[in-house]
């Protein structure tokens, strides 16, 4: 994928064309948290050029130069969403169980091998379902062994 070709060092969002939510591309931008809006008139942005955006994947909104309300709103909203992360953070280190103490494992559904590495820092213990599809789009013939088992 492209995708995993970019420097994601300064990559705050993504505008697609086309696509859907189950797409590859908007798959491993959601791993790398990165807010994604698909189905977007690129051609209708052009008048905007260098001008700043917000792009809200949760409303599915894309604000072309915010007011500062609106900025102080999503700032806000990122401050809020960070502490949530960091509160969550005590719950990594516990084993998953049931109410009456049977042990579960706590598994990641995962697209492509970047993600495992996520996955497991937000305390998956296994990979439960990689999907392999994957591996197959964007390519004009099948990966080969090394590439479905490396």
């Amino acid at each position: 994928s492209q995708f995993l070709e970019l420097d994601k060092t300064h990559l705050k969002g993504l505008l697609l064309r086309s696509g859907g939510t189950t797409s590859h591309t908007v798959i491993l931008a959601r791993s790398f948290n990165i807010p994604t809006l698909v189905g977007v008139d690129l051609a209708a942005l052009l008048p905007w050029v260098d001008t700043q955006v917000q792009i809200d994947g949760n409303a599915g909104l894309l604000v072309v130069d915010p007011s500062p309300a609106v900025a102080r709103y999503y700032q806000q909203e990122a401050w809020l969403q960070a502490q949530i992360r960091q509160q969550q953070q005590v719950w990594l280190d516990k084993a998953g169980q049931t109410q009456d103490g049977i042990r579960v494992e706590i598994a990641a559904n995962i697209a492509h091998s970047v993600e495992a590495v996520a996955a497991f820092n937000q305390g998956a213990q296994s990979v439960g379902l990689f999907r392999t599809e994957m591996l197959y789009m964007d390519r004009p013939s099948a990966p080969s062994e090394d590439e479905l088992y490396n």
